[in-house]
């Protein structure tokens, strides 16, 4: 697994005490980089903020607590914005949650307010309740504005390792899976960031179809091909130098075995070429580059950094793979625009790498990924810009009272 967000940091800080020996160039935020503590620590279950202003509206921040999360959750305070931050791995160790529409609730609710007479009593009124709870506390989630989700360990363990849990603890954990499924319908007027958690599952991205998206679009993409004919993938690595990889799947990983293709690099007689005949994968046309840029759309913006790696893959390397600022072109923030809004995302990451003529090539769209590790490296205002986009809609909420 590759090294980002919290223990990437806690990696180079392990390792050198001299911040000039590890690192071949000089990150933007030093501080940041190096130290996991840069931001105010919270709790890793639960943390609130303005709560005596949650009537009003308020942000609900599901993640864990990592660094990258703390950077959000402090610029988050910086605005006075109230939050809810919960971590939904650790908050089902002694939280509650009760989604009600029964009828004896609405009854009950309507009988407070005025009485109800006989034939108003017959229809099917409800007044729902949507609550969490944790200890003494009660959040009451149709007052959340906006959410920002992201991947939780519970998804992705489950997701992949589901065979090594017992029965019983199988159906603990999709019990609670369930749970936070269902806070997209409780809260599907709401403004979801990245997006809402039935597009920001796993098994959604589809780097295929996404190239064609992307095609059509009019960025310029790598060629490929998408087949389980082995020929087929002999002829097409034949013509030129070929990523082999996954189209969209993980790697599926058991107590004994790991099943997946990495992606690697092959040639026409490459044994591994064997691997797709069983079914389908993906062989990508490798592109020769001048260097990597990721970009970031949030808030309706696009923010850039280019990635001067001398290998193929800069994930990994990035303390000899200087991060710069930069400008995207203006036809390509227009595309990247209208890619998030066809893949319905408000928050994402983009993956370019750049020709010696100048062209960039489009690879893929992170769920936006990792992307503190980019403000730190190189500068761009991902936190601020995201916590200004969560907190609009309670300032729109304020201006129109």
């Amino acid at each position: 697994m590759k090294l980002f967000g919290q223990k990437f940091y806690q990696k180079y800080k392990k390792q050198t005490l001299n911040y000039d020996s590890s690192w071949s160039w000089s990150p933007a935020l030093k501080k940041s980089l190096l130290n996991p503590d840069a931001y105010p620590q919270v709790n890793k279950k639960l943390d609130v903020f303005l709560k005596q202003n949650f009537n009003k509206g308020f942000v609900l921040v599901l993640a864990t607590a990592t660094i990258q999360t703390r950077a959000l959750l402090h610029k988050l305070k910086v605005l006075k914005t109230p939050y809810l931050f919960l971590s939904w791995d650790e908050f089902i160790d002694g939280g509650t949650v009760t989604f009600d529409v029964s009828r004896a609730y609405s009854a009950q609710m309507n009988s407070r307010e005025s009485k109800i007479d006989n034939k108003k009593s017959k229809q099917r009124t409800y007044k729902n309740k949507f609550e969490l709870k944790y200890k003494k506390d009660i959040f009451d989630l149709k007052k959340a504005v906006s959410i920002y989700s992201d991947y939780s360990d519970l998804q992705e363990v489950f997701h992949y390792k589901r065979s090594q849990f017992q029965l019983s603890e199988q159906m603990f954990i999709a019990r609670w899976l369930e749970s936070l499924k269902s806070l997209e319908y409780i809260l599907s007027q709401k403004v979801w960031l990245p997006s809402t958690l039935s597009f920001m599952k796993f098994e959604s991205q589809n780097k295929f179809g996404e190239s064609l998206l992307a095609q059509q679009l009019g960025f310029a993409i790598p060629e490929m091909v998408f087949t389980n004919q082995v020929d087929l993938a002999r002829e097409f690595v034949a013509q030129k130098e070929t990523l082999l990889k996954e189209s969209g799947l993980k790697l599926y990983q058991s107590k004994k075995e790991v099943l997946g293709i990495k992606n690697s690099y092959v040639k026409k007689n490459d044994p591994d070429l064997k691997q797709i005949a069983p079914a389908p994968c993906m062989l990508q046309e490798h592109i020769q580059k001048e260097y990597d840029v990721r970009a970031y759309l949030v808030n309706g913006q696009v923010f850039a950094c280019k990635i001067q790696s001398q290998k193929k893959d800069w994930r990994g390397n990035e303390a000899h793979s200087p991060f710069t600022k930069i400008k995207m072109p203006t036809d390509l923030q227009s595309r990247i625009q209208n890619f998030a809004k066809r893949m319905n995302f408000q928050f994402a990451s983009f993956d370019f790498v750049v020709d010696g003529n100048g062209v960039f090539y489009f690879l893929e769209m992170n769920r936006p990924g990792q992307w503190f590790f980019a403000e730190a490296l190189s500068r761009l205002p991902l936190s601020k810009e995201l916590a200004k986009a969560l907190s609009q809609p309670l300032a729109k909420r304020s201006r129109t009272k």
